[in-house]
């Protein structure tokens, strides 16, 4: 947790209280066999202090298990809180490419017409339009890995203890989601296009 176990010294805790100026612990760690029972050392722990406490419990005792589920609901509210940015941002890529299509389409209504004409089928149109779609969105996709990678390897070089990396994985993942959003988002605009008709597309009519 940041700590350099080569800068602690060890000293008794009456020397360590009388060079510090201190009347008593602030905090201290107990460690118990690898056999033990945890609660059953916590109980103990809690009665000695007690004790000495004159019966307050005005301490915390911390068990490996409490610490990890905090590190854990800590993790999956950070966790949480992203996942909702990251669909927030795409679903504004999303409409994104939607308009970036829905404008190729108006703009080439004529050629769409000449396609048509020469025999292309709605479907052949709509995996073209479809297919400009999801390049689009995979070109999005690919700078946004590239600024993932340099983030991660900005992050390695400021801070060399934090293992900063980018799992092959989530390259893939993202790779995939971005072909995703590119489908659900340009398949409405690739309809479009399919639908027109040969004659009034030729005639440049919207």
């Amino acid at each position: 947790m940041g700590a350099n176990l080569d800068e602690t010294v060890l000293v008794p805790i009456a020397s360590a209280l009388r060079l510090l100026n201190r009347q008593g612990l602030f905090r201290m760690i107990v460690q118990v066999p690898a056999t033990a029972d945890l609660e059953t050392a916590r109980a103990r722990l809690t009665a000695v202090l007690k004790e000495r406490h004159d019966g307050e419990e005005d301490f915390t005792i911390l068990t490996p298990g409490a610490v990890a589920a905090s590190l854990a609901s800590i993790i999956s509210l950070i966790t949480s809180a992203l996942a909702g940015i990251a669909a927030i941002s795409l679903l504004v890529a999303g409409i994104g490419v939607m308009n970036v299509m829905v404008v190729s389409v108006t703009e080439r209504t004529a050629e769409i017409g000449l396609m048509k004409a020469l025999g292309a089928s709605n479907g052949q149109v709509l995996a073209i339009f479809l297919a400009e779609a999801v390049a689009l969105a995979l070109i999005g996709g690919a700078l946004g890995i590239a600024g993932g990678l340099g983030l991660a390897r900005l992050g390695v070089a400021l801070y060399p203890e934090i293992p900063f990396q980018v799992p092959p994985w989530a390259l893939g993942l993202a790779a995939g989601v971005a072909a995703t959003v590119g489908i659900v988002f340009g398949l409405l605009p690739a309809r479009r296009a399919a639908r027109l008709e040969p004659l009034e597309s030729l005639r440049g009519r919207r």
